[in-house]
């Protein structure tokens, strides 16, 4: 019959002692540091509890240590998954503080272990942590030290947080169309050499405050302009003067202005 006392393997090779107990060896200082990494990323980067990377450690890489030895790791680390009342009192104050006195926004980085990277502290964050600690805003110190492991800066501008403003249109003048030279002269156009038109010159000027007679106030975008009214159709107006076999030959167009 065999001993109670023998030592019989189970689970991740504990010994089981005369009590009935598994005992689990020392984990050493070098094992530990051999995991680090692995540790403090699931612990702050995703963020997961310490029941969550015990479980992890062991599964994906045979690492197994009691929560309470995680717990002491952390410390030991300097693994701070919250943020300190210390610092988040400081964030609070100090963005106040530069927003009142020199109308600046700030953004905060703060490393979360002692050899870690700065990360952005967001300001919902920083909201928070002024609503939990509201009654000891007034009891701090107003311009306190800067943290080792936090810094500050006003953030640089966003490209584009300006909006171009809409261009103004153009202000051109009305266009006349020509028109079909078989169905005869184009409204407002005079003879000008055989088969040929011209338009008279139009005259444009500032607006008055009420347009001379003969004249109206041209509607459209930019400064309002006064155009001369459409005078008598030109070639009407020189076949009620002259016979129809007239010769054009030297005749000069008229000018309106």
């Amino acid at each position: 019959m065999p001993n109670s006392s023998t030592s019989n393997s189970r689970g991740g090779g504990g010994d089981r002692s005369s009590s009935g107990r598994t005992t689990k060896k020392r984990i050493s200082d070098e094992e530990w540091v051999s995991h680090k990494e692995a540790i403090e990323r699931l612990y702050l980067d995703e963020g997961r509890d310490v029941r969550e990377v015990r479980d992890t450690m062991k599964r994906d890489y045979g690492f197994e240590a009691h929560e309470k030895a995680y717990k002491r790791k952390f410390e030991e680390w300097g693994l701070i998954k919250n943020i300190p009342k210390d610092e988040g009192l400081f964030m609070v104050k100090k963005r106040e503080s530069r927003r009142g006195e020199e109308g600046k926004d700030t953004i905060f980085k703060r490393r979360r272990r002692q050899d870690g990277p700065l990360q952005l502290v967001l300001d919902e964050k920083i909201d928070r942590i002024a609503d939990r600690y509201a009654h000891d805003l007034n009891s701090f110190p107003d311009d306190p030290a800067t943290p080792d492991n936090i810094e500050y800066d006003t953030p640089d501008a966003t490209p584009g947080d300006e909006r171009p403003r809409p261009a103004r249109p153009p202000t051109s003048a009305p266009s006349q169309s020509v028109g079909n030279p078989h169905d005869g002269p184009p409204q407002g156009a005079v003879p000008q050499g055989p088969g040929g038109w011209a338009f008279p010159a139009i005259a444009v000027h500032p607006t008055p405050s009420q347009p001379p007679a003969g004249y109206f106030i041209a509607p459209g975008p930019g400064t309002p302009h006064i155009i001369a009214q459409t005078q008598v159709h030109p070639q009407q107006q020189q076949q009620q003067q002259q016979p129809q076999n007239q010769n054009w030959e030297g005749w000069v167009p008229p000018q309106y202005f």
